[in-house]
């Protein structure tokens, strides 16, 4: 298991794919879930304005990372 700066670094790889991405902030999300997993997810899809096709908008991927960043220890 990685820990969330490292999975947080993929989120923000740009060269990663946009599936590698989402899967790393899943990843994150398993790290820092202050809601339970479910909760948080949805959260984050909420706050970030995720949408169903990533290459619509790349950077919600980054603005969910951020989102956890405050509550990863």
């Amino acid at each position: 298991m990685t820990s969330f700066p490292a999975q947080a670094r993929h989120v923000r790889d740009s060269t990663l794919s946009p599936q590698r991405r989402l899967s790393a902030l899943r990843e994150c999300a398993l790290h820092c879930a202050p809601y339970g997993f479910r909760a948080t997810w949805h959260h984050l899809v909420v706050a970030a304005r995720i949408p169903r096709r990533l290459t619509d908008d790349l950077d919600a991927l980054v603005r969910a990372a951020d989102e956890l960043q405050p509550h990863a220890t």
